[in-house]
């Protein structure tokens, strides 16, 4: 579901919301109806110990990091909705899955 901010006029109120459907307002605490705009989403990267690049664990600290990591083995990334991230080498051979 995507992420709303609510702006009501009413009170001044700024709230965050989630929404099934767009709706140009909802319902404010203070009981006037809020403006709602679409909130810019932003993933921001969290570092982490990578287990599946090679046979020892990478800490790796950002996107280009990873880049760095993956092309140095031979690796490429293919998403996959189903499972998650996999990870290929040059001949095509399934090397790892990750989340």
């Amino acid at each position: 579901m995507p992420r709303y901010d609510t702006v009501c006029e009413e009170c001044g109120r700024k709230d965050e919301t989630f929404l099934k459907a767009y709706r140009e307002r909802v319902p404010c605490p203070c009981g006037a109806q809020a403006d709602v705009r679409l909130t810019c989403q932003v993933t921001r990267f969290t570092p982490f110990w990578h287990e599946h690049l090679g046979h020892t664990p990478v800490y790796i600290e950002s996107r280009e990091h990873l880049q760095r990591e993956m092309q140095k083995r031979g690796l490429q990334l293919k998403h996959s909705t189903k499972v998650g991230k996999r990870f290929y080498d040059e001949k095509g051979k399934l090397r790892g899955v990750g989340m």
